[in-house]
């Protein structure tokens, strides 16, 4: 058995030993592997040990069988672990090929799609089929496979990393410690560009028709699975020092595919899928996004893409929406509105919005340490201070069963958390989440989340078709079968809202001077929205009189109704015609004002030469000449040359 691939996913494994010397030897490598306690002494009965992490469920379990295949006489158990801690844990420590001479015979249900046996590269989930959907009962989420079909295997473009040991070594490396089952691949950066091509993805957005259907049947499905995508840089690039040594060690270290695919470029994680399976976790990420949803006044509703494409979404967060010429604070309309009724900020909503984003930050942080890093090196103190709470999101975005076409966010930053979780019975056929720029999909499961460069990769989820279980779409009379509901959220930093936001307050004197600030804003608009309503009182009231004073005897009020000729009463006092549009043009031009005052004080929200190239090479489309220069200049400063395209 080839020690380097045992790993347990949430259906465990089972092992069968001839002798107590193998099985001796199989549990002290378990042990090393995972947390579990000190070995205990293993007599003729069972031994049960338990996962030393907080709220594991895994157990490795020893006992003598019978009914076996000749020679067989010791059974191990490795059941399932439910914290994700421990699989950190599993995913840094020594996974050295421990040679045994063992044999291995099918336990019960082992065969089936849903075993996994030490050894053979058999996953929970039959990625070997297709995955046309799934079937969500109560909050439990199983898919749904087109048996005729079969998942595309893997492209020579997408070099796989086949050594546990190696891709291990190269996760951690790079903060990425996710589960020992984890599928690595290499992608390189100029095989990225050739593909989304392929896919017609140099347009400014893609809807799904036919053609672009029947190519998604082309890409490997990893549903169910870990992923973690390597980006490499193109030959011709630079690569800095601290990865070249990364470099060099992968080269030839477990890769298939042409020796040295590493060798000379720049590596970094160009996409991560992490699958949560603690229950813990998912059921404190419902009770926020449910607490979410009943705070309506929470999110705004935003129609996104033209045509076919177009769908729904809720959005959230310190936005700064130029086309509102009142906006001069965080926040969409109803935040804004919110604040300024309750005179307060944060608001209960707020605090709720930032809870949510913290809880989601903190679970991904745990599968990925990268992001930490991330966010420490990419966010300044300011920038950090616009976000929702102690992450790298500055907006919320949700959906419910949505369509979305393939597209680029160009004016997101270099990571985004993409999530999503299950609701009511029923199916829900199709709706993979599409990443053809990598050559891969795959059908969210509960508590599933990508992390992506979504400013770089197209992405985009296809349709889907919601049947509950009495086989109609809508909700059936019993509360407690509520038609199935997936609920994606996105978490990203906007920059340029973030950054416009950041010279607003430098130039107001702080982010409560900038609020009374708004709140003024919106009282001066309030008390022109009045005058209007005077004025056009007065039009209706002057225009009423002139009738009555000509010598009608009736006439109909703006309400409807008939009353007593207007000639018997005196004409009203004139009012002067209210100026909004002026008011509105003020308040553009002071907008304008602070945003080039805030400005010329140089603040800034984000480091983005120490992202150029560490993070997928990343570069906002509204990067000022001057920002080269002064980025260049500091290269220079420091004894490096300047990044290509600074």
């Amino acid at each position: 058995v080839n020690m380097d691939v045992c790993s347990v996913l949430r259906t465990g494994c089972a092992h069968m030993f001839r002798g107590a010397g193998a099985r001796d030897e199989f549990v002290a490598h378990v042990c090393k592997l995972w947390p579990f306690g000190d070995l205990a002494p293993i007599d003729a009965g069972v031994v049960t040990r338990q996962c030393t992490a907080a709220g594991c469920r895994g157990t490795l379990r020893t006992f003598v069988v019978a009914d076996v295949p000749a020679g067989v006489r010791w059974c191990a158990e490795h059941n399932a672990h439910s914290n994700v801690s421990c699989l950190e844990v599993n995913s840094k420590r020594d996974r050295a090929c421990v040679a045994a001479t063992m044999q291995m015979a099918e336990a019960a249900g082992a065969s089936s799609d849903a075993g996994v046996l030490c050894g053979i590269r058999r996953l929970p989930h039959a990625v070997d089929k297709a995955v046309v959907g799934i079937d969500i009962e109560h909050g439990d989420v199983t898919e749904l496979l087109l048996s005729c079909a079969r998942n595309p295997p893997l492209r020579e473009w997408q070099v796989e990393f086949h050594r546990r040991e190696a891709a291990m070594k190269l996760l951690v490396r790079h903060g990425a410690a996710v589960s020992p089952n984890v599928l690595v691949f290499a992608v390189g950066e100029d095989t990225l560009e050739q593909q989304q091509a392929a896919f017609g993805a140099r347009q400014q957005h893609m809807t799904w028709d036919g053609e672009l259907l029947e190519m998604l049947d082309a890409l490997h499905n990893v549903t169910g699975r870990e992923l973690v995508v390597m980006l490499n840089s193109a030959s011709g690039s630079a690569m800095p020092a601290a990865s070249a040594s990364a470099g060099a060690a992968a080269s030839g270290s477990g890769i298939s595919g042409a020796r040295g695919v590493f060798a000379g470029r720049e590596q970094c994680v160009a996409a991560v899928v992490l699958q949560c399976v603690d229950p813990a976790v998912i059921c404190r990420l419902r009770e926020l996004y449910e607490l979410a949803s009943l705070m309506r006044g929470m999110f705004s509703t935003v129609v996104r893409h033209q045509g076919e494409g177009q769908h729904v979404v809720s959005m959230a967060g310190n936005a700064l929406i130029l086309t509102d010429q009142k906006a001069i604070a965080p926040g969409y309309a109803c935040q804004v509105l919110q604040r300024t009724t309750a005179r307060l900020s944060p608001t209960a909503a707020d605090k709720a919005l930032r809870e949510l984003c913290e809880e989601v930050w903190g679970w991904a942080v745990q599968r990925l340490p990268l992001l930490a890093k991330y966010r420490q090196e990419f966010l300044t103190e300011l920038g950090q201070g616009m976000c929702l709470g102690a992450c790298a999101a500055s907006h919320v975005a949700m959906t419910d069963n949505a369509s979305v076409e393939l597209h680029l966010d160009g004016n997101d930053g270099p990571l985004s958390l993409i999530l999503w979780l299950h609701g009511g019975s029923g199916q829900l056929r199709g709706g993979s989440f599409c990443m053809p720029g990598l050559g891969v999909r795959l059908v969210p499961l509960d508590c599933t989340m990508v992390v992506l460069c979504t400013s770089r990769v197209w992405h985009g989820t296809a349709p889907l078709a919601a049947s509950s279980r009495g086989g109609s779409s809508h909700s059936s009379a019993n509360s407690s079968s509520r038609p199935p509901i997936r609920v994606g959220s996105s978490h990203f930093i906007r920059v340029p809202d973030v950054t416009q936001l950041l010279y607003i307050e430098a130039a107001a004197g702080g982010r409560q001077a900038m609020e009374e600030r708004q709140a003024q804003v919106l009282r001066d608009v309030a008390a022109a929205k009045q005058q209007l309503a005077e004025y056009s009182r007065w039009e209706e009231e002057h225009a009423a009189w002139a009738v009555g004073a000509g010598g009608s005897k009736r006439c109909r009020g703006s309400g409807g109704q008939n009353r007593v000729a207007a000639s018997a009463l005196p004409p009203p006092a004139p009012h002067t015609p209210p100026a909004l549009k002026a008011v509105l043009r003020e308040i553009k031009a002071q907008r304008d004002a602070m945003l080039q005052m805030g400005k010329a004080q140089g603040v800034e929200g984000f480091r983005l030469d120490t992202v150029r190239r560490g993070f997928f090479g990343w570069l906002p489309a509204d990067v000022s000449k001057r920002g080269a220069r002064k980025a260049a200049k500091r290269a220079a400063r420091e004894g490096a040359a300047p990044a290509e395209g600074e």
